[in-house]
């Protein structure tokens, strides 16, 4: 494995607003085959927090060969960064796709733990029902998409690389609210809501969404998605608020039907919240974690790839089994 450390000192004009690189560590590691790891950080001067730009750390998993390549941006959940969920977008990079991941400042790791573990519930429920948190999430992967094509000019490693007319969102909990409110749905402010989606958006995949009454998401939410969605829960899926897991439908259930929508559930008494970090190790919790990963580059194979021989509900039924449940309208 090959490590570089850059320090760059940056000033990039991005469609009228400045992305700032000042004094960023930028870190390349290098597998021997198959995917490039660079972190970095973009600073969102359109929004000022403390008077400061926004930062937006990312990590960028860029697969080895010749590009362009389809791009994905994963939002973590509540309490995440951009360092998890490194099993599956290694594997989504492996199969030939750009994949950018940002933490989430406002509803990281820091924020969640920030007043200590006594506190760790009351913060919890505090960020996921800001309204300013769950609009600069969704804000955050736009900045990022507005980026792309001048970081490409900046940075060898990502030269024509990069393909802006297939881009899908995903996203892990409240990650999968932010794909789902960049894919189109409906999130409900007390105001007048902020425009959140994206239409370079073409897919997303949302693993362990939120349902009905979190977050913005009200009955009526998803049916003004018309982008093809892949949903995913696990059977132990609960809500932190107790809701079952049959809450997390609500969103395919929603959704309308259009032969672009599928749901999966990934069956066993592991495969609750926490399953899908892909931290476990067990057999079966390895079975299943590599079942979402073959599911999920079908998925995104069947919608950001243009030269595909059967459409992904068609070919999702070949993954059904004792582990998976999926169905499709």
């Amino acid at each position: 494995m090959v490590h570089i450390i850059l320090v760059l000192g940056l000033f990039i004009p991005v469609n009228g607003v400045f992305a700032e690189h000042e004094q960023t560590t930028r870190s390349i590691k290098a597998d021997e085959q198959s995917t490039r790891v660079i972190d970095s950080t973009l600073f969102d001067s359109a929004r000022l927090e403390d008077a400061k730009p926004r930062a937006i750390p990312i990590r960028i998993y860029v697969p080895v060969g010749s590009g362009p390549f389809p791009v994905i941006v994963f939002s973590h959940g509540l309490g995440g960064t951009k360092e998890q969920y490194e099993y599956l977008l290694r594997a989504w990079a492996e199969a030939g796709y750009l994949v950018v991941t940002p933490t989430h400042a406002g509803s990281d790791y820091d924020a969640l733990w920030s007043n200590g573990r006594d506190m760790v519930r009351l913060r919890f429920l505090a960020i996921i029902s800001s309204e300013k948190q769950r609009a600069n999430r969704a804000r955050d992967v736009s900045f990022i998409l507005d980026s792309l094509p001048t970081l490409e000019k900046k940075f060898p490693e990502l030269a024509k690389k990069i393909d802006m007319k297939h881009v899908g969102a995903a996203g892990h909990s409240f990650g999968a609210h932010t794909s789902l409110a960049l894919a189109g749905a409906n999130v409900h402010f007390k105001d007048k809501p902020p425009k959140l989606a994206d239409p370079r958006v073409v897919a997303a995949i949302a693993i362990s969404p939120p349902g009905v009454g979190t977050a913005g998401f009200q009955s009526d939410s998803w049916s003004t998605i018309s982008v093809p969605v892949l949903s995913i829960r696990g059977q132990k899926d609960n809500g932190v608020r107790g809701q079952p897991p049959q809450w997390r439908d609500g969103p395919y259930q929603g959704m309308p039907s259009d032969n672009k929508k599928c749901h999966a559930i990934v069956q066993g008494q592991h495969a609750d919240h926490m399953f899908f970090l892909g931290e476990q190790k067990s057999v079966d919790k390895k079975k299943s974690l590599d079942d979402v990963t073959h599911l999920t580059v079908a998925f995104w194979n069947s919608v950001l790839k243009e030269k595909q021989q059967q459409s992904f509900p068609d070919k999702a039924v070949t993954f059904s089994s004792s582990r998976m449940d999926i169905s499709c309208k």
